[in-house]
């Protein structure tokens, strides 16, 4: 059975929606007022800096089933998503499960203007994130039938691998939070020319603080999933059951190499 695909940020960087959201600008017009007086119009001179409230929420797209495929079809599938198999190994998957990383973000900058300052004063007031998988798809070889013992130790398998991936986004939620959280205030108050200026600022602290959680996260995935799909678990489930799983795969095995390859597999 082939590793369990989960596709993050360095992998698949379109499956990333960054989305940075509402920027609050607070302007003073007119005369000063008493809070501009005060505050004045230097560089070190903006409100006081208030932590922002962050928002992070998990959310789990409902886990899907696909067993349509045969399972050179599931080897193709899995040989084209970097599941762990090359073209031409000499393992045949029997069921895959992939999934892939949602991560959105946005955030609420409070803007304050002074008359006659150049500068904006800003700090980030919210940010919101979600984080969560979606498109979980498990696939089961259709030479294996529903209720048939071979079916019910692939699925075990592979729902192994959506426990894990599961486990994986619930461990890492409050490293993602906390990581967010301190990025943003160690950034504090800031000075910008323009709003424009300072969605980019606010924008390039969290994505940072979120990139490196992101890539930890993808590390310690493959290791969780190395630990299910190890070879003595591939070759308990090729003979459990009065060996289902292997009167299946040897005869394909032995076909395929007989007859060659299609050419460009």
């Amino acid at each position: 059975m082939a590793k369990s695909k989960l596709s993050f940020i360095r992998a698949v960087r379109g499956l990333l929606t960054r989305v940075v959201g509402a920027i609050v600008l607070v302007g003073l017009l007119g005369g000063r007022s008493e809070e501009a007086r005060a505050y004045g119009g230097s560089a070190l001179s903006c409100p006081p800096y208030q932590e922002p409230v962050i928002d992070l929420n998990i959310v789990n797209k409902p886990l899907r089933y696909d067993l349509t495929r045969d399972v050179l079809s599931i080897e193709a599938l899995a040989v084209g998503r970097n599941g762990g198999l090359a073209a031409g190994a000499r393992q045949l998957p029997v069921g895959l499960t992939t999934s892939r990383l949602q991560f959105q973000s946005s955030m609420e900058i409070k803007m304050t203007a002074f008359p006659g300052d150049p500068l904006l004063c800003g700090q980030v007031a919210r940010a919101t994130m979600t984080l969560g998988l979606e498109n979980t798809t498990v696939y089961v070889g259709r030479e294996f039938p529903q209720g048939s013992c071979a079916y019910g130790e692939i699925l075990a398998h592979e729902h192994r691998h959506v426990q894990a991936d599961r486990e994986l986004v619930d461990a890492y939620r409050p490293v993602l939070f906390q990581a967010v959280r301190s990025a943003l205030i160690a950034q504090g108050r800031f000075r910008a020319g323009s709003r424009e200026t300072a969605q980019v600022a606010a924008k390039r602290v969290m994505d940072a603080a979120a990139d490196d959680v992101l890539r930890r996260m993808e590390v310690d995935r493959s290791r969780r999933h190395g630990a299910i799909d190890t070879l003595a678990e591939y070759q308990r489930v090729s003979y459990v059951c009065n060996g289902e799983v292997a009167r299946v795969v040897t005869p394909v095995l032995r076909g395929r190499e007989s007859r060659g390859r299609p050419k460009g597999f």
